[in-house]
């Protein structure tokens, strides 16, 4: 196995923000780690979401959140660091999400599918999502077949 890493410079006149591409044959610590490295090299102009701890409103990189989820009318982000109240609901919150990064799982649960784990299918009818956090969530029947293709996509 390789450990250097072939980096390509291609300039492109049309092009008005940088864009970065990862090519690898599967994903692993090494492409996790090149990601983390560029998303810290941008964080000034990473997305975020407005959140709040108690009444202090802070600013969450999207990067940095687990999973967005309701319980009644109330919203919460969960990143390592704890619990954010936001004040959007689940699907206007989901519209300001990175589609490449955030994918519902159920009516009430979007996860980063950066921060998962494992997938655990082997439930019946559903599939059980475990995060680097520890903390485990399922996805509802409606949302299986989409998880399964983003798994055969990845692989």
């Amino acid at each position: 196995m390789k450990n250097n890493i072939d980096i390509k410079l291609v300039l492109d006149i049309k092009c008005i923000e940088p864009e970065v591409t990862i090519k690898a044959r599967r994903r692993n610590e090494q492409v996790e780690s090149i990601i983390d490295a560029i998303e810290k090299v941008s964080k000034s102009t990473s997305p975020t979401i407005v959140a709040y701890n108690e009444d202090v409103a802070m600013r969450l990189a999207q990067r940095d959140i687990i999973r967005i989820y309701s319980q009644g009318h109330i919203v919460t982000a969960q990143t390592k660091e704890g619990e954010y109240r936001i004040k959007n609901t689940l699907s206007g919150t989901e519209k300001n999400l990175n589609p490449d990064r955030f994918m519902r799982i159920s009516q009430s649960e979007i996860i980063n599918i950066n921060k998962v784990k494992c997938f655990d299918i082997n439930h019946v009818g559903t599939i059980g999502i475990e995060f680097d956090n520890g903390v485990t969530s399922f996805a509802s029947r409606n949302y299986v077949k989409k998880i399964k293709n983003l798994l055969i996509k990845n692989n």
